[in-house]
């Protein structure tokens, strides 16, 4: 396991920028040189000493001494912003809480898809309410209506 003493002998971490770099240069790597790269889903790793870490979870062992009990939530949904007052140590369920919606490809909308069930023109869009779905011919009485019940576009 990674020591708090191997981490700081080896990489500094700037909590403004949220940036890891190297104090000494080893294995072809130079000395200062930036620490990580981004996955397809968006998060940091880097390699060190032989096994992968997220940089974000680095980042929290850097500043507070261990290892954080639960998952990193980075606030701002932005998985490669790893300053730490983005970062926080929290539980799966306030973890996922947090990521945001995503539009709707077709439609544009969060939470509004096109009625596939049916070739008629009418019910073309559809949208959950209290675990109900509702049918709408137009778009736009799609999205007045999630308007009206206060629900996220």
């Amino acid at each position: 396991m990674l020591t708090y003493d191997q981490l700081v002998e080896e990489l500094h971490y700037d909590q403004i920028t949220g940036i890891f770099t190297r104090k000494k240069s080893c294995k072809g790597r130079k000395e200062n040189a930036i620490v990580g790269s981004k996955r397809k889903d968006g998060y940091l790793t880097t390699s060190f000493r032989r096994k992968f870490f997220y940089i974000h979870r680095l980042a929290w062992f850097y500043i507070y001494k261990e290892w954080p009990n639960g998952l990193i939530d980075h606030i701002n949904g932005i998985k490669s912003d790893n300053r730490i007052d983005n970062l926080r140590d929290v539980d799966f369920l306030t973890n996922a809480t947090n990521h945001s919606k995503k539009p709707n490809s077709i439609t544009g909308y969060v939470g509004i898809y096109k009625d596939e069930t049916t070739k008629r023109l009418k019910n073309k869009y559809t949208t959950q309410f209290n675990n109900k779905t509702f049918r709408f011919e137009k778009l736009e009485d799609c999205v007045e209506f999630r308007k009206q019940n206060n629900l996220k576009l």
